[in-house]
């Protein structure tokens, strides 16, 4: 979910249950409205009910379901066209003097739900304007069919007080709902530098772990002024060359790759390693993906080795080819950001 989404979702406004609420009196007032128009109404009225209910219909839909929040201004402008419109529609079906006011009012009521709720998203001076002017309209329809426009504006004012309610809300309790994004936001970041912190460490205990196990013994016979054969310095040039591995070349650091990398230049085998950081910007899933491939393809070229260079290198962020593995004399092999082996280039002899 995004940050903008959070905040109309945070009290449910977007929840089934509200869309099921708002279906349930949109049929309802529909129903309504058409039960209590005469059977001769003309066919423009059937025809500008139709309207009214698709407009209406519209604006409770769009105040749902858009998701940016603070509601975007284009999306709010059209909802409130709509809700205008729709009511314009509406009210202007009633022609006659004494019509019930189970016409009228639908329209005006739904135009108040969705108004409310445009203030909730954010917009609260434009629920407001569109207020006013359907207060407007209702008044000047209202003398214009001889029942007052003082009988039109006073259709509107009970839809104030939901207004009210709206905006306060708006007001109110979105910056409470900002405050709570930004806490969850602050919580996140801090538990995911608290687990970056937790692997730095166990990275350091497993390169103290693994000095102290090769080096440390090295060191100590330097220290007693033990006397080095050949075989000795062989092996402290490997332990020199795997921790030098480990420091340059983290996204390579394997067990199975230290034995056959350990194995290779035993053999006679000159084997560099790097990582440039291209694996660690990929997404959790690629990065794991490629690592293995990576793996399994360098321990391969590896294994059963005896002379030569192999070169394995993690490129840095933001390229197509993520990692090659290169074999002096051979060629080089090519893997992408999704772990594929997307070339092979072979060496002439």
């Amino acid at each position: 979910m995004t940050e903008t989404a959070a905040v109309a979702d945070i009290f449910g406004i977007r929840s089934p249950a509200v869309r099921v609420a708002m279906g349930f009196f949109g049929v309802v007032a529909l129903a309504v409205t058409i039960h209590s128009t005469s059977d001769d109404s003309p066919v423009w009225g059937w025809v500008l009910l139709a309207v009214a209910a698709l407009l209406l219909g519209a604006a409770c839909h769009g105040v749902i379901a858009v998701r940016a929040d603070p509601m975007p201004v284009g999306p709010a402008a059209l909802i409130a066209a709509a809700t205008l419109l729709g009511v314009g529609a509406g009210l202007a079906r009633i022609t006659d003097a004494g019509a019930d006011v189970m016409q009228s009012g639908p329209p005006i009521g739904a135009s108040v739900i969705v108004l409310a709720y445009l203030a909730v998203r954010g917009r609260v001076v434009a629920a407001w304007a569109v207020s006013a002017a359907i207060t407007v309209v209702a008044g000047v329809w209202a003398a214009m069919v001889g029942m007052g426009a003082v009988y039109g504006v006073l259709l509107t004012v009970p839809g104030y007080a939901i207004m009210i309610m709206g905006s306060l809300f708006a007001l109110m309790l979105r910056p409470m709902a900002a405050n709570i994004i930004a806490l969850r936001a602050s919580g996140s970041r801090q538990i995911a530098t608290e687990a970056a912190v937790r692997a730095a460490e166990d990275v350091r205990r497993q390169q103290i772990s693994g000095f102290s196990r090769q080096a440390r013994p090295l060191l100590e016979a330097v220290a007693a002024r033990h006397e080095f054969t050949a075989e000795d310095v062989v092996r402290a040039r490997l332990v020199e060359a795997s921790l030098r591995d480990g420091i340059r070349a983290r996204g390579l650091d394997r067990a199975e790759v230290r034995d056959a990398v350990w194995a290779a230049r035993a053999a006679g085998v000159t084997v560099t390693l790097l990582d440039d950081g291209g694996v660690d910007a990929l997404d959790a899933t690629d990065r794991e993906i490629v690592r293995d491939r990576l793996v399994a393809a360098l321990v391969a070229e590896l294994d059963g080795r005896t002379d030569g260079r192999v070169v394995a290198r993690i490129l840095p962020p933001g390229r197509r080819t993520v990692a090659v593995i290169s074999v002096s004399g051979e060629g080089r092999r090519e893997f992408d950001a999704h772990g594929r082996d997307v070339g092979s280039v072979s060496f002439p002899n």
